[in-house]
């Protein structure tokens, strides 16, 4: 006998840590795919509504991907645009018998990518010269893909983070929301910092995910050079 025609298969991506998330989009067409990180893996999961599947074929983009359960694991990629893949699934009865083919549309959305400036050496405070304090500027520049327009289109938006002071954490830098950091620098030495950021309307992981590359900078602060005596000698 066979197996009952599937009305819809419930699919849901669920991250390889095996926790579930609501990933934008649903998946049914090239217009509402699910958006996925391309740095997170997922899994695709196939259920029949009526009759009893024995096994499943998976295909991705045309070809067959590996697998015959009800689950299909997808590693994580590493496009530098963003990408759209269909995949299909078929259950099929103890006998063969096949069920309707389901499509299911997935979205890969690359991870920001930032460059950062060499921040220039300053000097250190100083109340022999009447040198308060210096500045230099830390700048987080975005790669070109994605564009703004092709996330917006999405309903995905860049949520700029911020540099951070690593070591030491006594200066604190002032941040603006594209990226770019005064840094206030009194004290000679040596100052690290880091620098990353991530999508908002996309759930890729618990803490909202979809992380950019992180970014490492270090500003050297000289100390004033101190004259001691001065005289005069002949040629």
């Amino acid at each position: 006998m066979n197996i009952k025609t599937i009305k819809q298969l419930a699919m849901t991506l669920v991250l390889a840590l095996t926790s579930t998330f609501a990933f934008a989009g649903t998946g049914v067409d090239a217009t509402h795919p699910f958006t996925v990180c391309a740095s997170t893996g997922f899994k695709l999961n196939a259920t029949v509504s009526s009759g009893t599947a024995d096994h499943y074929a998976w295909f991705e983009d045309g070809s067959v991907a590996s697998g015959t359960t009800g689950t299909l694991a997808v590693a994580s990629t590493a496009p530098t645009s963003i990408t759209q893949h269909i995949y299909k699934v078929v259950a099929y009865s103890v006998a063969g018998c096949p069920s309707d083919t389901q499509t299911i549309y997935v979205k890969i959305i690359p991870a920001l990518a930032f460059t950062s400036n060499t921040p220039d050496a300053i000097c250190a405070a100083n109340s022999n010269t009447a040198v308060a304090s210096s500045t230099t500027t830390l700048t987080a520049t975005r790669g070109a893909s994605p564009t703004d327009a092709d996330l917006t289109a999405l309903g995905i938006s860049v949520s700029w983070g911020t540099w951070g002071a690593v070591s030491p954490t006594i200066i604190a830098p002032t941040t603006s929301s594209n990226g770019v950091s005064t840094v206030v620098t009194p004290v000679a030495g040596t100052y690290n910092y880091s620098f990353s950021s991530s999508y908002s309307g996309i759930d890729v992981a618990p803490s909202g995910g979809c992380v950019s590359n992180t970014l490492n900078a270090q500003i050297t602060v000289s100390p004033i050079p101190v004259l001691g005596t001065t005289g005069i000698a002949a040629n």
